[in-house]
């Protein structure tokens, strides 16, 4: 019995360690489905209206608006699934975005992460750039067939040195490829320390040994 008791607490601090980090609550949080950013519509002929986004075989694109603390230069649009609210970021010849992270704790690291996926040139290459607090990361990828990609999950680690970091995003494709990146479900979460674990960990330990302790009584 007492074995099956330490065996179980052991089983359930490593299941806690290792589901910590994802269980922790985003401090931001950005899915761009706000009407907010919806601007004109960008015209584009039928054959165009289509991302490789798995369910969004049908997509519409748009102009962005400056919103949510976003700044949006040229070559920054709108895709939106047809028929849907649901928006995604589209970076296209070389556009640029940048905001501003706030009520980030100096000294303390946090995880930035993304979906990505690309427009409507299937089989093109396209790259897509992504800094934060001044470290570029260059991120390469292929368009797929409409409506077939579940996306690819980008993860970046940062150390915050003051209460906010600026990130940017922008496109820098291959010359003669018309693919391009999008991006959404944009993310800020705050790392565990690694001493918040070790406590939690030493709290399950204590639980064990005071199983063991009365076991004995």
């Amino acid at each position: 019995m007492l074995r099956t008791i330490r065996l179980a607490l052991l089983i359930g601090l490593i299941s806690v360690l290792a589901a910590a980090p994802a269980q922790a609550a985003p401090i931001y949080f950005e899915d761009f489905n706000s009407s907010d950013f919806v601007g004109g519509t960008l015209g584009l002929p039928a054959s165009d209206l289509s991302s490789d986004r798995s369910g969004w075989a049908a997509t519409n694109y748009y102009y962005i608006k400056n919103a949510n603390g976003w700044m949006f230069t040229g070559g920054a649009y709108l895709a939106q699934q047809t028929g849907t609210s649901d928006g995604a970021l589209l970076l296209n010849e070389n556009g640029g975005v940048a905001t501003t992270l706030y009520n980030l704790t100096p000294g303390q690291d946090y995880l930035l992460s993304m979906l990505l996926w690309g427009d409507n040139r299937p089989g093109q290459a396209y790259v897509l750039n992504v800094t934060i607090g001044g470290v570029p990361y260059a991120i390469s990828g292929v368009d797929g067939y409409a409506g077939t990609q579940p996306g690819t999950l980008l993860s970046f680690y940062f150390t915050a040195v003051e209460t906010s970091v600026t990130l940017q995003l922008s496109e820098n494709t291959p010359a003669g490829s018309p693919a391009s990146p999008i991006v959404d479900n944009i993310s800020v979460t705050a790392v565990p320390e690694p001493a918040s674990l070790f406590l939690l960990g030493v709290g399950l330990v204590g639980a064990a040994g005071l199983a063991r302790h009365r076991r004995r009584r």
